[in-house]
C-alpha cells in the first residue's frame, strides 16, 4: 500500500494523474515480466543532476521543479512550476540506505 509521501500519490493529489498512470504502467510491466526492479520515482521527476529529464522504459518524465529543490538540486530552465498550494512531503530518511561500517579483515597468517 503506498504511503502518502509515494510519489504516485503525490503525483495523484497534485493533479498530475495521467503521470502517476505511466508510473503504474512501468511498474506492472516489470511485475509481468517477473522483475524486481524498485526505482526511486522522486529522482526519475527531478530529473538528472544536469537538469535532463529522465527517460524509464521509454517514458520521459518532465522535470517537475519543486521536487528538484526537494532533492537539494539546482533549478533549471523548463522544469514545471507547481502552484504554491501544492506541498512536496519532505524525504524520509531510510534506514536501509543509510552507509555501513565496513567489515573488519583479518589478515591471513601465511
Amino acid at each position: 500500500m503506498p504511503r502518502e509521501t509515494d510519489a504516485r500519490v503525490w503525483l495523484r493529489t497534485a493533479g498530475f494523474d495521467d503521470l502517476a498512470d505511466r508510473i503504474e504502467e512501468i511498474m506492472e510491466s516489470w511485475r509481468k515480466r517477473g522483475l524486481k526492479t524498485r526505482r526511486n520515482w522522486w529522482e526519475a521527476l527531478a530529473g538528472t543532476p544536469r537538469g535532463i529529464p529522465m527517460t524509464v522504459e521509454g517514458v520521459q518524465f518532465p522535470i517537475i521543479s519543486a521536487v528538484r529543490q526537494r532533492l537539494g538540486l539546482d533549478p533549471v530552465k523548463g522544469a514545471v512550476d507547481l502552484p504554491s498550494t501544492v506541498v512536496v512531503p519532505p524525504q524520509v530518511r531510510q534506514v536501509r540506505w543509510q552507509t555501513k561500517r565496513p567489515k573488519k579483515t583479518t589478515k591471513k597468517k601465511r
